[in-house]
């Protein structure tokens, strides 16, 4: 189990598709409350390298709370205001990872 900390670096795995511009990507993200999409700059975004529109994009941990952590993404969401997504800790430790 990762332990988080407020401040922290994180990679969020999601899935990676081309965006509307240059420079950016369509991210989508499957939580356990559903899925979250928005545009974020390619500078934040580390594609997969097996070749799949899978990969990562880079994050910060803004709150932790009980079970629950918040991470703030880059980018424009569609469903959440200035990209704060919370997520449970269990679904975390499967698709949140330190950033090195």
């Amino acid at each position: 189990m990762t332990t988080f900390q407020v401040g922290q670096y994180v990679n969020v795995l999601c899935d990676i598709h081309p965006g509307a511009f240059p420079g950016e990507y369509l991210v989508t993200l499957e939580t356990h409350d559903g899925a979250s999409s928005g545009f974020v700059r390619a500078e934040y975004v580390t594609l997969s390298q097996t070749g799949e529109a899978q990969g990562s994009i880079q994050g910060i941990v803004r709150a932790i709370e009980g079970d629950t952590i918040t991470v703030q993404l880059p980018g424009s969401f569609f469903t959440t205001a200035m990209g704060l997504t919370t997520f449970p800790a269990s679904w975390a430790n499967e698709h949140v990872t330190v950033a090195a």
